[in-house]
């Protein structure tokens, strides 16, 4: 294990079904799991409150990859932990070029969510 990156994860990967209209639609009723099989470091950022009225928390989370290691992941995907929280992917995947290997992958960032409420 590398200092700092201390969790294991599993991706969730959303099944494409169509919808009445024959639309392809994403579905999350049984996604799909994809292992990782190294630990990364998945680090709390911020976190917010919505009003009295509605109450939900907000939480944002930022995932980063060991060097010299890339991730599967896409922007459509889901995280798990281990203690069975799950979180969505905001954004863009961050792949950092390798500064020796050509075309290669020196580590991955991607930005969290968690919405509970």
């Amino acid at each position: 294990m590398r200092p700092g990156f201390t969790t294991t994860i599993t991706i969730l990967r959303p099944t494409v079904a169509e919808d009445e209209f024959g639309t392809d639609v994403l579905d999350w009723s049984e996604p799909e799991p994809v292992p990782v099989d190294f630990m990364v470091s998945v680090q709390p950022l911020s976190s917010s409150e919505g009003p009295a009225e509605r109450p939900q928390v907000v939480t944002g989370w930022q995932l980063i990859s060991p060097p010299g290691r890339d991730l599967p992941l896409r922007p459509i995907d889901r995280i798990r932990i281990p203690s069975g929280l799950v979180f969505a992917v905001i954004g863009d995947i961050l792949r950092f070029p390798h500064p020796m290997k050509p075309d290669g992958v020196h580590h991955v960032e991607a930005m969290l969510e968690r919405v509970s409420g």
